[in-house]
C-alpha cells in the first residue's frame, strides 16, 4: 500500500488548526493508502524536513491555511524538494488562491478546492491533467483542470481521522459542521474556494461528533466553519439537540450578526440550552 505523509509545515500563525484539515482528508483516503499526519507547525525547518523524510513516504501532501502560509510553505517545499524525489502535492485555501508559487517551488500539483475526491484520484491514478481540480506547471506555464464538483451532501464525509492526529491539543476539539458561505464578501477566500455555496452536515451528525469529542477529553469545541450561522434554524436545532447530552465548557465559532438576528431565540439559545459562550466573528 502506498505510504503518504500529510504535513502542516512550520509557520507562525495566530490561526492554527494543526492537522485537523489533514485528518479530514486522511479519512477519505485511508482505505487506499497508509497515512501519516505530521504537525510541524512549531518545528524549525530542518526538523520538519527530517521528520518528513523519516516516514519514508511515496508522496507528501502539504496543507496551507491561507495566503499568509505562502512563504513558510514555499520554504518547506523548496527544502524538501532538494532531498525528496517522490511527488509533492499542495492543498488548502492558500495554495488554491495562488498555486503558481508553490509549483515553481517544486510542488508537482496543487489541489484547488475540496481535496477528498481529487486527492483520492491522485493516489489511484497518479498526477494527471485528466483529474479535475488541479493546478499544474507545464512547460513553465500554469495549467488548471476543470473544477471538481463539490461534495453533496456533506454527511457523505467520513469522520475525521482523529486517531492519526492524537488527542485534542490543550483540550480544544475542532469540528467542521458546514463548508462555504452564501455571501459574497470580496475579502474572503471562502467565496472562491467554495464558489459562494454553503453546504451543511445534518444537526444529528454534528451533535454526535461533538459528544464523541467531549467523551475523549475535549473541554472546548471550536467550530471551524466559514459561517456556522448561515442557517440560523439549523444552528438553533444543534443547540436543542445538545441540551440533554455531554457538553464541553464552551464553544466558539464564526458567524454574521445579520444571521444571528434573523431568529430572535438564536442568541439566547446557547445559554438556555447548552450554557455555552460563543465567540462571534462578524464578516460583514
Amino acid at each position: 500500500m502506498m505510504r503518504v505523509t500529510l504535513v502542516k509545515p512550520p509557520e507562525h500563525s495566530t490561526l492554527n488548526f494543526g492537522t485537523f484539515s489533514l485528518a479530514v482528508l486522511a479519512a477519505a483516503v485511508r482505505d487506499i493508502a497508509d497515512i501519516t499526519l505530521l504537525d510541524a507547525t512549531y518545528h524549525d525547518l530542518d526538523t520538519a524536513i527530517k521528520k518528513t523524510l523519516e516516514t519514508e513516504s511515496h508522496l507528501v501532501g502539504v496543507t496551507t491555511m491561507g495566503t499568509t502560509s505562502l512563504e513558510p510553505a514555499i520554504r518547506f517545499i523548496q527544502a524538501l524538494r532538494q532531498c525528496y524525489t517522490h511527488p509533492i502535492v499542495v492543498g488548502g485555501h492558500g495554495a488554491a488562491m495562488t498555486p503558481l508559487p508553490y509549483l515553481k517551488a517544486g510542488a508537482d500539483a496543487v489541489v484547488c478546492g475540496e481535496g477528498e475526491i481529487t486527492f483520492a484520484e491522485i493516489l489511484q491514478r497518479g498526477i494527471s491533467e485528466n483529474i479535475k481540480g488541479l493546478a499544474l506547471l507545464r512547460n513553465g506555464n500554469l495549467v488548471k483542470t476543470p473544477p471538481q464538483p463539490l461534495i453533496e451532501p456533506l454527511d457523505l464525509l467520513r469522520e475525521p481521522a482523529r486517531d492519526l492526529a492524537g488527542p485534542p491539543p490543550e483540550g480544544v476539539g475542532l469540528v467542521e459542521t458546514s463548508r462555504g458561505c452564501p455571501y459574497g464578501c470580496l475579502f474572503c477566500e471562502a467565496t472562491r474556494f467554495y464558489y459562494q455555496k454553503w453546504r451543511a452536515r445534518s444537526p444529528e451528525v454534528v451533535v454526535s461528533d461533538i459528544q464523541k469529542l467531549v467523551k475523549t477529553g475535549a473541554e472546548v469545541i471550536h467550530i471551524v466553519d466559514d459561517n456556522f450561522t448561515a442557517s440560523p434554524k439549523r444552528a438553533l436545532r444543534i443547540c436543542e439537540l445538545l441540551e440533554n447530552g455531554l457538553l464541553p465548557l464552551f464553544f466558539f465559532f464564526s458567524g454574521r450578526s445579520d444571521d444571528l438576528l434573523k431568529i430572535p431565540e438564536l442568541i439566547p439559545a446557547p445559554v438556555s440550552y447548552t450554557h455555552l459562550r460563543a465567540h462571534e466573528t462578524v464578516l460583514d
